[in-house]
């Protein structure tokens, strides 16, 4: 008798075993249902691209964020050197739920002290909206903390 309450046991526990490894796999199988719909929700979504020239897009790579408020609208998709002018272009793909007027300004900020860098849409108050393609005329390029130090130091001796 004894050991059927081994066997009895041994059946109970994997029972338990297997159950609960069937929750482990449907609550995964959730987190990756719902992580492949944000993601394909953006993909299909529609969205437009604006670019933006700098003197200098210190800071700026591929994928960082484009905000209004604090809000992420976006994502810079391309950063390149103008072969003219010697500019920073910067494209960035905006979500069409955020339409931008086409007197908005955008400037580059960082996170905190410690770096982290994105850029900071101000839209303008126009009734027409930028267009696929179009681009955003008033830039600000990031101002180092460094260089404004330095800067009042030096002019003022």
């Amino acid at each position: 008798m004894a050991s059927g309450r081994a066997r009895y046991g041994q059946v109970t526990d994997n029972r338990l075993e297997a159950l609960l490894g069937f929750c482990v796999l449907a609550i995964a199988g959730a987190f990756l249902f719902v992580l492949l719909q944000g993601r394909e929700s953006n993909a299909n979504g529609g969205s437009y691209h604006v670019s933006a020239l700098f003197n200098s897009a210190q800071g700026v790579s591929v994928g960082s964020s484009v905000s209004i408020a604090g809000i992420k609208i976006g994502t810079v998709t391309d950063v390149e050197l103008t072969e003219d002018d010697y500019l920073a272009r910067v494209t960035m793909k905006i979500s069409d739920r955020f339409p931008l007027p086409d007197d908005s300004s955008v400037a580059i900020v960082t996170e905190s002290l410690l770096g982290g860098y994105f850029l900071d849409v101000s839209p303008g108050g126009s009734p027409d909206y930028i267009q696929d393609g179009g681009k955003i005329f008033d830039t600000q390029g990031f101002v180092s903390l460094v260089d404004l130090f330095s800067d009042s130091f030096f002019r003022n001796r």
